[in-house]
């Protein structure tokens, strides 16, 4: 039996009749339909949404829904309401904003909210101000007075939509008759007259016709889609490589020889990720094996999913290595680095990079590995490959992050000639593993990097949804809201209080035959080990950089995962890395790719925003991959959720089809690497390494 969902007139999502109860694990359970639909729950908007405590705008509420339901026509009396509501509560407004105060992330957790301000009554507000007044002076019968009181709101009605937090997130989920669709639609730079700004709500990003100014807009170039971005060098390489090592004397070495790597950056996920690919594929593809030294500065990526305890293979310190490099100590770099890095909000810098480089070399020179690696990976940041650059031997880089992360400004031209002269050495091999940080290496550099996809497999995991009415929650920082624990609000509402607060508590209360869903979010769980992950029902992704670790690792367990709509993503992508501003530099004498829109969108960059955002987004395996599930509201998310509705089991697995099919092209992709960095010329120490193994 289907969940059903119960509208009243304008508002098309809430309430929604629902089954808290589910039925059996997932993967091994009956037919979707045979589940029982045994009690059900009407799930009411949170109180802080609505801004229930507040008797003003629980008016102003009602009268937009009226008006809403009469179809929006134009009214004096909501206008009035809005523009009295705008004046009583600004200085407030800025004020929230100005403090990045946390009061409304923490009125979520109280019995009785304090109320200082009502986010989402404001917003409501703002539209229907900037609405009127912009009717008004279409027509040409706008004061100039209403023409610089419309400038102002809708100034500041962008800077709060664009804003990279995650205030917004619910916005569609509350009882406000407004979308954030059809108000971004509405502060649209080129937006159309706002008589029909809700006629189609559906595009948040809309385009039009009419003079040659809207031509050319509705003609903006997107950055071009190359398919998979290898393939700009994947023919060529791979064939070069191939006739290459087996003309030095390939056969004999792939028979006999144990090539020792060291793996090296501060991202846990984006050094694991080559160590099991080398060990597990291009290893038997090639005929040879890899005695693999880690030595990671991570400590946030392993506090989130437990990384360390895992395995023992691997620490912050360095991976156990086998074969002859068992008995040696780690070089020691996290003792170096640590000292000089200065993690910031979006970014990291290093202080004293040069210095850094010189004791690193210092130290790797007189240790016994100097003697015995034959090949470096480095991740990110990628300035870090200039620790190994000078010791002649290939290198492997395995990107994640900004090109230009922990660059200082002084340094920066200076690092667009090294790293070039890297890429384009042929004993090396660099690569991204999302699509968007290549691209937008292209755009800054104009070299075409390779994209050879994260697979995490690392994580020994698959996908055993044990704890069926428990749901994970992977989410940015949490500005503005608490997505965990709104979502416990809509799925809880009065019980709210009375929930399990730990999986734990929500295991021991599904023995209780209480099987209502129960949202944790990733950060909360305190380091949990891979397969604990892999026992939720699905994952709810609010995505808050063009690339997340965490997304490949749970979509190779073949766990379900929501995500917001494609054409929603602009709301959620640009909120990390990508957007620090720091980060958007082009190569000295480089003007970006011709045609094609830059793929910066900073904080507070209301123009790149609404032009490139949606068409960049598109770039992100968020919007590539197969087989995710969509939702835009809450009310969606609980009715995907609802026995019946969804067959986990064929999502799952599809997912892993989908895996299986990538991984053959990835695995091709290391071993090729490998191959390419071993071919003739690459230096004498290699091919005397490959000739004497072929005697």
């Amino acid at each position: 039996m289907a969940p059903r969902l119960v509208a009243s007139g304008w508002r098309r999502s809430l309430p929604v009749v629902l089954s808290p109860l589910l039925a059996g694990q997932l993967c091994h359970c009956e037919r979707p339909d045979t589940w029982p639909l045994e009690e059900t729950f009407v799930a009411k908007v949170p109180g802080i949404l609505d801004c229930t405590w507040d008797e003003e705008w629980v008016r102003f509420q009602q009268t937009m829904k009226q008006n809403a339901e009469d179809g929006f026509p134009f009214e004096d009396e909501i206008f009035e309401q809005a523009d009295r509501m705008i004046s009583k509560h600004l200085v407030t407004f800025l004020e929230f904003h100005r403090t990045k105060s946390n009061e409304f992330f923490h009125d979520c957790d109280r019995e009785k909210p304090r109320g200082v301000i009502c986010l989402y009554g404001m917003l409501s507000a703002l539209f229907v101000h900037t609405f009127y007044l912009r009717q008004k002076v279409d027509h040409g019968v706008g004061s100039t007075q209403e023409q610089e009181v419309l400038g102002h709101s809708i100034s500041l009605a962008r800077l709060l939509v664009i804003n990279k937090n995650n205030c917004l997130d619910f916005y569609a989920s509350s009882n406000w008759p407004i979308t954030l669709a059809q108000f971004v639609k509405h502060l649209h730079p080129r937006a159309e007259p706002a008589s029909s700004i809700l006629d189609d709500p559906s595009d948040p990003f809309p385009r039009h016709d009419g003079g040659e100014a809207a031509r050319t807009i509705a003609a903006e170039p997107v950055a071009p889609s190359r398919g998979p971005a290898w393939q700009a060098r994947w023919p060529t390489f791979a064939s070069a490589s191939a006739k290459s090592l087996y003309a030095a004397g390939a056969p004999s070495l792939v028979e006999a020889q144990r090539l020792a790597v060291y793996i090296t950056g501060t991202h846990v996920a984006l050094a694991r990720e080559p160590a099991e690919m080398l060990r597990r594929f291009a290893g038997p593809l090639l005929g040879c094996e890899f005695d693999i030294v880690l030595e990671i500065v991570d400590d946030q990526h392993c506090d989130l999913v437990g990384c360390a305890k895992m395995s023992d293979e691997t620490t912050s310190e360095g991976r156990k290595p086998a074969g002859r490099l068992a008995h040696l100590p780690p070089v020691g770099l996290r003792e170096l680095a640590l000292p000089r890095f200065r993690p910031r909000w979006t970014g990291l810098d290093i202080e004293g990079f040069s210095e850094l480089v010189e004791e690193f070399r210092q130290r790797f020179a007189a240790h016994p590995l100097h003697r015995e690696v034959d090949l470096f990976v480095c991740s990110s940041p990628t300035v870090l490959c200039t620790l190994v650059a000078d010791f002649d031997r290939p290198i492997i880089a395995y990107m994640g992050e900004p090109l230009l992360l922990g660059v200082a400004p002084n340094e920066r031209d200076e690092w667009f000639v090294r790293f070039e002269a890297m890429a384009r050495d042929e004993r090396n091999f660099f690569a991204c593993y999302n699509p968007f940080l290549s691209d937008m290496i292209e755009y800054q550099t104009g070299l075409a990097v390779p994209v050879i996809r994260m697979h995490g497999l690392y994580t020994n995991a698959v996908y055993t949804p044990t704890r069926s009415h428990q749901v994970l929650v992977v989410k940015g920082p949490n500005i503005c809201v608490d997505p965990a624990c709104l979502l416990n609000r809509f799925s809880w509402d009065e019980d709210y209080f009375h929930r399990p607060h730990s999986t734990a508590e929500a295991d021991d209360a599904a023995a209780r035959g209480l099987r209502r869903f129960t949202f944790f979010g990733l950060d909360e769980l305190g380091g949990a080990p891979y397969p604990k992950l892999a026992s939720f029902r699905a994952t709810i992704m609010y995505p808050y950089d063009v690339a997340l670790a965490i997304f490949y690792e749970l979509y190779s367990m073949g766990m379900p995962i929501f995500l917001p709509k494609t054409e929603l993503l602009p709301f959620y992508i640009f909120r990390g890395l990508h957007s620090d501003h720091h980060y958007h530099f082009l190569k000295p004498g480089f003007g970006g790719l011709n045609g094609t829109l830059p793929p910066f969108v900073p904080s507070f960059g209301i123009e790149q925003w609404w032009s490139a955002g949606p068409s960049w987004s598109a770039h992100t395996d968020f919007s590539r991959f197969p087989h995710l599930l969509r939702f835009e509201t809450v009310a969606e998310l609980l009715a995907a959720l609802a026995p019946g509705a969804t067959d986990w089991a064929a999502v799952s697995a599809a997912m892993q089809r989908f895996n299986q099919e990538t991984l053959v092209l990835s695995s091709a992709q290391w071993a090729a690497a490998v191959a390419g960095t071993f071919a003739p010329g690459v230096g004498a120490r290699t091919k005397t390494r490959l000739e004497s193994s072929s005697l």
